[in-house]
């Protein structure tokens, strides 16, 4: 009787348990997706776009993996990542890749990279506030994000 008793009671508690975490196990995995689909947009587009951006590209994708390596990601974390993997960086390459389809102006090319140094410090600026789990820092990034790319040119 005792071990149905016991079994009910932990095996409820591990049903809620798994029933919390399982929604942010499948926010990583649906993170890492955006990262992989962001990354394969980069590949794809690696002989269209400027040398500079696809290794500037490259590298941002490579911080956001990194930060989803960690064991714990904060709200914050998760909105600055869907941001960047999600929107900001296959945003801004769409947009050069539709720019330098009908006007291949190289000023185009100076912008993508330019846009993408914002981006990779960014990314840098975000796994240094995961590491020193700075929660104001991660609040400023995320409102400097929104503010640069939101309407962006690119």
């Amino acid at each position: 009787m005792s071990e149905r008793l016991f079994g009910r009671i932990f095996g409820r508690a591990t049903s809620a348990v798994s029933a919390a975490v399982e929604p942010v196990l499948d926010e990583r995995a649906e993170l890492a997706q955006m990262v992989d689909r962001a990354d394969a947009q980069v590949e794809a587009a690696a002989g269209t776009l400027p040398a500079d951006a696809v290794v500037l590209a490259r590298r941002v994708t490579d911080r956001l993996r990194v930060v989803l390596a960690r064991d714990e990601i904060r709200t914050e974390v998760r909105v600055a990542v869907r941001g960047m993997a999600g929107d900001y960086l296959p945003t801004s390459v769409s947009r050069h890749l539709a720019v330098v389809r009908h006007d291949h102006d190289h000023a185009h090319d100076a912008r993508l990279v330019d846009q993408l140094e914002v981006l990779h410090g960014a990314a840098e600026e975000l796994v240094e506030a995961v590491v020193d789990d700075d929660l104001r820092a991660l609040e400023a990034q995320g409102i400097f994000l929104e503010t640069r790319f939101t309407g962006s040119d690119l």
